[in-house]
C-alpha cells in the first residue's frame, strides 16, 4: 500500500479493498480486529469529533507502513489483524493516541474484538461482524480483548433457544395446573437401605427437552434459568410438581414414599419460601415429613445465618432437609452444628474416587463417622458398582442410589415398580 493511500475507508470499501486489491490477493487477511473506543471519563464528552478523528488518522499511520482502517461508525474501526495476541500493543496505541489530544489514560475505553477468516473461520464481511460485536463485549472491561467465531454463535444460538423455550415451558397454564409441559419434566430415581436394598424413597431429578436441540444437561439448564432470572421459577415449578406427585401417590396406593428435591438458595432464603411451602402442602393435603428439600452444602456455607434459619423453619414445618454435595467443600463441625439438618448427601465425587484413592476413602469414612456422632442420616449417590455398594454398606453408610440398584423413572413407571417389586419399605 502506498503513503498516499486513503488510511480510514468507509466499511464497505475497506471489505472491497481486502477482497479483490493486488495486496489483498498477496497476503490474504487471516483475521480482524475490531476496535471499539468508549468515553469513560466521569463528566462525558472528552472524546469528541475531534479526538476521535485525531485516534484513527494518528492509530493508521503507526510504524513506517500506514494501516488501512475499516470506518464501521464514529466509534469503531476495523482492521487486519496479524496475530491475535497483538491485540494489546493496539489498544496500547489507541490510548496513545488519545493522550497526545489531552485525554487521561484512564477516561478513554478501549475494546479489541476479533475474528478469523478462513477454514477454520468464515469470509471477511462476516469476520468483521463477529468482531464488531466481540469489541462492544470487551469494551465494558476498560480495556480488554474478546475473541469471537463460529462456536460462539452456535452457543450463543443454542442459548437463546433454551431460553426462549424454558421460558415458555415455564408460563403458568390457564387453569392454574401444574404439568409437565413444553418439554420440561420431572424422572425420579430411587433411593434405597444399604443392607436390605428396599426403596426407602425417591428422587425427583429436573429433565428438559429443547425443540432445537434434543436434551439439556440439567447444570445448563440451571444455569441458563439463573442467567435470565428464571431459577426461583424453576424452582417453584419443580416443588409444585414433587407435591403433586407425592398427592398421587397417596392416591395409587403408594402412601408414605417420600420424595427429595434440590433446591437452590435463590429461592429457599427468599422472604416467604417456607410459608409457601407450608401453604402448598397443605393444599395438597400431603404430610411435610414425606417431602425432603436438598439445599447444596457450597451455598449454605456462603450464606450460613440465613440458611441455618431456613433450615430451621423448614424442621419446624415438618420437611426433611439434606445437605447436598457434602465434602466438596470444607464443612466445620462448628458449620453442621448450625446447619441442623436431618441428612448428609456425599458428594458423587467422592463415591467415583474413593475406590482408587485411599485419601478419598478415608474421607469418606470421616464424614459417615461424622454424621453418626451428629445424628443425620447418610445418602451416597453415584453408586454404579457392587465394591462401592458393599464399601458403603461395611462403612455405615444408611441410603445408596445409583444406576446399580435403579434408574430414573417416569412418574407412572416408578409407581407401578414400586409396586409390583414390593420392594418398598
Amino acid at each position: 500500500m502506498s503513503q498516499d493511500t486513503t488510511r480510514l475507508l468507509p466499511l464497505q470499501d475497506w471489505i472491497q479493498y481486502w477482497t479483490t486489491s493486488a495486496e489483498a490477493q498477496s497476503r490474504p487477511p487471516q483475521g480482524v480486529f475490531c476496535i471499539e473506543i468508549k468515553d469513560r471519563s466521569p463528566a462525558g464528552g472528552v472524546l469528541g469529533p475531534g479526538v476521535v478523528a485525531h485516534i484513527w488518522d494518528h492509530l493508521s499511520d503507526q510504524d513506517d507502513e500506514p494501516i488501512l482502517l475499516g470506518k464501521i461508525d464514529d466509534t469503531q474501526v476495523v482492521v487486519v489483524a496479524e496475530a491475535p495476541n497483538r491485540w494489546a500493543s493496539l489498544a496500547a496505541r489507541v490510548v496513545e493516541c488519545a493522550v497526545t489530544r489531552g485525554v487521561l489514560p484512564h477516561d478513554v475505553g478501549v475494546g479489541i474484538g476479533h475474528a478469523e477468516i478462513g477454514p477454520e473461520g468464515v469470509e471477511l464481511a462476516r469476520a468483521v461482524e463477529l468482531a464488531a460485536a466481540a469489541a462492544l463485549q470487551a469494551c465494558d472491561q476498560g480495556i480488554g480483548f474478546k475473541r469471537r467465531g463460529p462456536a460462539d454463535e452456535r452457543a450463543d444460538a443454542r442459548s437463546h433457544a433454551i431460553d426462549r423455550n424454558l421460558k415458555a415451558a415455564l408460563q403458568p397454564r390457564p387453569d392454574g395446573a401444574s404439568s409437565d409441559t413444553g418439554g420440561l419434566r420431572l424422572l425420579y430415581q430411587p433411593k434405597v437401605d444399604a443392607q436390605s436394598e428396599a426403596i426407602v424413597s425417591v428422587e425427583a431429578l429436573l429433565r428438559f427437552e429443547c425443540p432445537s436441540y434434543g436434551a439439556i444437561p440439567t447444570g445448563e439448564l440451571i444455569a441458563r434459568a439463573e442467567a435470565n432470572g428464571l431459577g426461583e421459577a424453576l424452582d417453584r415449578w419443580v416443588l409444585g410438581r414433587v407435591i403433586h406427585t407425592l398427592d398421587e401417590f397417596d392416591a395409587r396406593w403408594l402412601p408414605g414414599l417420600p420424595i427429595s428435591m434440590n433446591l437452590g438458595a435463590r429461592t429457599a432464603l427468599r422472604p416467604g419460601f417456607v410459608e409457601a411451602v407450608e401453604a402448598a402442602l397443605a393444599a395438597a393435603r400431603v404430610d411435610p415429613g414425606l417431602l425432603e428439600i436438598e439445599l447444596r452444602e457450597d451455598e449454605m456455607l456462603a450464606n450460613l445465618e440465613a440458611g441455618s434459619r431456613v433450615i430451621s423453619d423448614l424442621t419446624s414445618l415438618g420437611v426433611s432437609v439434606a445437605l447436598d454435595g457434602f465434602g466438596r467443600n470444607r464443612t466445620t463441625l462448628s458449620d453442621l452444628r448450625r446447619l441442623r439438618v436431618a441428612t448428609l448427601k456425599l458428594d458423587r465425587s467422592i463415591v467415583a474416587e474413593m475406590m482408587s484413592d485411599e485419601n478419598v476413602q478415608m474421607l469418606a469414612h470421616g464424614m459417615l463417622h461424622l454424621a453418626r456422632v451428629m445424628q443425620m442420616e447418610t445418602v451416597a449417590v453415584g453408586i454404579e458398582t457392587k465394591e462401592q455398594h458393599e464399601h458403603l454398606r461395611q462403612a455405615g453408610c444408611a441410603t445408596l442410589q445409583g444406576y446399580l440398584f435403579h434408574k430414573p423413572m417416569e412418574r407412572d413407571a416408578i409407581i407401578d415398580h414400586v409396586l409390583s417389586s414390593e420392594a418398598f419399605v
